[in-house]
């Protein structure tokens, strides 16, 4: 989900410069606010229709939870759009563009594992929240998006220094095998995995 956010922030600075404030806005609620609200709606066909509750039970839940089902992520991407359409119309893009430093992802990342740690002590792994917001994901999806916009607007990614790409590519590697570990030294349970101070809760995080 984090890659996805990264490709949006990528390709929103483009779109908010071509059609303006009003036009992106626009642009986004009709793409993405009228699918998320429809689906709002069809969502408890398709729970109702796939048999697992009752007609009744699942209207109910439906009043009390509100949730879109896995098109959380489209009303979450609304929200950060709106919010950088926002902050470009009091900031505008300044013409000149900075240079990349490797450093930047290094920091990007320790503030995603810090909060990630923070929200997950109030907010684990699939806790619930109205409309599904997946609140625990947003430290990694509001930084990856962020850090799409910030390479979209310097042009850092056009293209990708190669020793970026390799070294982005020896982390992630490392991280999974570290991840495939940790599952497997904690095979009894999952649950410290979803937040709290537990070990396997902070090197998910990070």
């Amino acid at each position: 989900m984090g890659l996805f956010f990264l490709i949006a922030g990528l390709l929103t600075p483009r779109s908010l410069a071509k059609k303006g404030t009003a036009g992106f806005l626009r642009d986004r609620i009709v793409r993405l606010g009228v699918p998320f609200l429809a689906y709002l709606v069809l969502y408890p066909l398709v729970v109702w229709l796939a048999g697992e509750e009752a007609w009744s039970a699942v209207a109910s839940d439906q009043l009390l939870e509100w949730t879109p089902g896995p098109l959380w992520f489209v009303l979450v991407l609304l929200i950060y759009s709106g919010g950088y359409a926002w902050w470009r119309a009091g900031r505008p893009a300044r013409g000149s563009q900075a240079a990349f430093r490797p450093r930047v992802l290094v920091w990007l990342g320790v503030a995603i594992a810090v909060s990630t740690v923070v929200v997950r002590l109030v907010f684990p792994i699939n806790s619930d929240q109205i409309f599904s917001l997946h609140l625990w994901q947003w430290p990694q999806c509001l930084g990856l998006f962020a850090l799409g916009v910030v390479c979209a607007e310097n042009g850092w990614a056009d293209p990708v220094p190669s020793r970026v790409r390799r070294g982005c590519g020896f982390v992630a590697l490392l991280g999974l095998l570290v991840m495939v570990a940790a599952f497997a030294a904690s095979s009894d349970s999952v649950e410290p995995f979803a937040g709290g101070w537990h070990w396997q809760a902070l090197l998910t995080a990070g």
